[in-house]
């Protein structure tokens, strides 16, 4: 029996120890100590972390047009942090279902911003590490707070007798941020204790005060449907970081007068939203907009606060990343120089000015960049110089290529000390291993892409640049609306609508006369899918009368006509017919949303001879690569 005992006891802590393995083999996964380090401000790198839970923010008042706000539960086995947010750019993350609870995940970028009484871990990038774990690793507590930093402030409460409050009787809050010391801020001023990096600053902030340098400052004018508006832009930098802020209209004028590039500033109030990148270049998710509540006030320069703030990324990179929007910034030596040459842009017509350069860095790669306008005009660099370049544009032309904006001619830094003694000992001895073609500025492109490229490949979405693409689709409806066939102005040169005036009279403003006469023109948008996908494609005139194979005159004499039925008919006369279909793809601005318009160039039924023939070819691609 005492056997029989001994035997029972010894299987059942077998039995025991199993989970207790495979616990520790999942422990493992998780950083130790990661929540407590990050709420300290220690900022381990790249912790990785349980996602207890995901639960999207609901708000009576929510607005439908911004895009779903989610928290996360985050555990590191031992503490939990249950007030996390999950940055909107990530939002694919839940909506794919990548981002799920229990799943371990690596935080590649985050910040701790403290809110009030506590603090929140803002997840900026992340890596879905293991999504197969079930259940909650280990058994996470809340972390205890510090009782000095909860206790409230002179200001916010009446006095307490220090003795009277012990330490146990401390509200738990493991979120409560820590008292403020007055160290010195990192944008250069020597005295305020509330200033925060540019780093650490987000939407999620209620209030913030930065110091940093300005630079890069610009003021133009703008006009829209509202009418005519004023614009201010400038670039703000400290030593953690750099963000875009914008004023407008009265904001703008204000603020000009407050401001000198170049110079260190103190900076608090204005919002900050998620940045546009049409538009903004540099290396940080949000951006400022200016408002009433602005302070802008001058701060000591202690010459700490760079004026141009660099994340040199290697040519030999360049070649591999994703050139869909993507800027970066490049250091390298400039190998040749073009002459300035003046082209036709195939866009507008107008004569611009470009000049090709080929630079090269120390992985020995030379790729070609291009300079626009003045700054092909003014550049007088030399073989030999080193550049540096602020957000240089990616394309992919001739398989990567650099349109360059702002950059440096052998400024005064180490790296480029460094790079020079390179260049002179051994690279310019070195054969060069040459990327793509020199310069940016090629033909439109006849690619040929599926509807889903369109969206997962973000065309174009690239700012100041549209890109251009064909495709096969299937015509599936036209929106019909009253102003898609308009009466417009006879000139040759001139398609705006007219207006009548007076007896067979119609005026045109743009031309500042009235003719006897006028021309029909159509323009009107479709549904085309294939089957990845479907889009809106917007049609002018030319294109129009190629669907509908009617001409806009004989379509506004219909409509005129008063023969609905007809003129229904004949618009319905195109759905489920196909089309190679030569598009142009721009991003706009709608309601403060960028999003992608697509244009029809050109559209031409389907040759069924050459269609076969490409279809053939990529198939014994296809073949090849198996």
């Amino acid at each position: 029996l005492l056997d029989s005992h001994s035997s029972f006891h010894a299987h059942i802590r077998r039995n025991r120890d199993l989970p207790d393995n495979k616990h520790t083999s999942i422990m493992s996964q998780l950083t130790d100590g990661a929540i407590m380090s990050i709420l300290d401000g220690k900022n381990p790198e790249a912790p990785k972390v349980q996602v207890l839970s995901v639960k999207k923010i609901q708000s009576a008042n929510a607005d439908p047009t911004k895009p779903d706000r989610y928290r996360l539960n985050l555990s590191d086995g031992t503490h939990r942090q249950p007030s996390a947010m999950l940055a909107t750019q990530l939002n694919d993350f839940v909506t794919e279902g990548k981002l799920k609870q229990y799943c371990v995940i690596q935080m590649d970028r985050y910040i701790c911003s403290p809110v009030q009484d506590r603090k929140i871990v803002i997840v900026l990038n992340l890596t879905v590490v293991d999504d197969t774990v079930t259940s909650e690793i280990g058994s996470p507590q809340s972390i205890k707070a510090d009782p000095a930093a909860a206790a409230p402030t002179a200001a916010s409460a009446p006095a307490v007798k220090e003795e009277t409050k012990p330490v146990d009787a401390a509200p738990t809050n493991p979120y409560v941020a820590p008292p403020r010391q007055n160290a010195p801020p990192r944008g250069g001023v020597s005295s305020n204790a509330n200033v925060k990096p540019i780093s650490s600053i987000s939407p999620y902030m209620n209030s913030w005060t930065i110091c940093a340098r300005i630079t890069n400052v610009n003021q133009r004018t703008y006009r829209n449907a509202k009418g005519d508006g004023k614009i201010l832009s400038m670039d703000l930098i400290d030593n953690d970081g750099e963000i875009k802020a914008t004023a407008f209209n009265q904001e703008a004028d204000r603020l000009t007068a407050l401001i000198e590039p170049g110079k260190v500033y103190v900076i608090r109030g204005g919002r900050i939203k998620q940045a546009n990148p049409r538009y903004n270049r540099l290396n940080n998710n949000y951006e400022i907009t200016f408002d009433h509540s602005t302070e802008i006030t001058p701060a000591q320069d202690q010459g700490n606060a760079p004026s141009v703030l660099y994340n040199f990324v290697p040519i030999s990179t360049l070649v591999t990343m994703d050139k869909t929007n993507s800027f970066a910034d490049v250091l390298a030596v400039v190998v040749s120089v073009g002459d300035a040459a003046s082209i036709t842009s195939k866009r507008t017509g107008n004569e611009i000015t470009k000049r090709d350069l080929q630079i090269v860095d120390k992985s020995a790669m030379a790729v070609g960049c291009t300079l626009w306008g003045d700054e092909a005009t003014s550049f007088d660099g030399n073989a030999g110089d080193v550049i540096t370049v602020k957000s240089a544009r990616l394309s992919d032309y001739n398989g990567c290529s650099l349109s360059l904006s702002s950059y440096e001619i052998n400024p005064d830094r180490p790296e480029v000390h460094a790079l020079r003694g390179w260049y002179e000992v051994e690279g310019k001895n070195q054969t060069l291993t040459k990327v793509g073609g020199v310069g940016a500025g090629g033909g439109r492109s006849d690619r040929r892409v599926v509807i889903s490229q369109i969206k997962e490949e973000h065309l174009g979405m690239t700012a100041d640049k549209a890109d251009y693409f064909v495709c096969k689709g299937t015509v599936t409806f036209v929106r019909k609306t009253d102003r898609m066939i308009y009466k417009a102005c006879p000139s040759e040169q001139c398609n705006k609508r007219v207006m009548e005036d007076g007896m067979d009279e119609y005026r045109c403003e743009k031309c500042q006369r009235s003719y006897k006469d006028f021309k029909y023109r159509m323009i009107f948008s479709v549904s085309v899918l294939d089957g990845t996908g479907q889009f809106w494609l917007s049609n002018f005139n030319e294109t129009s009368e190629a669907l509908l194979g009617h001409t806009a005159k004989e379509m506004g004499q219909l409509q005129e006509s008063g023969d609905e039925r007809t003129f229904d008919a004949m618009l319905q006369s195109v759905y489920f017919k196909q089309f190679m279909i030569k598009c142009r793809a721009k991003a706009e601005m709608y309601n403060d949303e960028t999003r992608c318009k697509v244009s029809a160039v050109s559209v031409s039924p389907v040759n069924p001879v050459q269609e076969s023939k490409y279809l053939i070819d990529e198939i014994k691609k296809y073949a090849a690569a198996a």
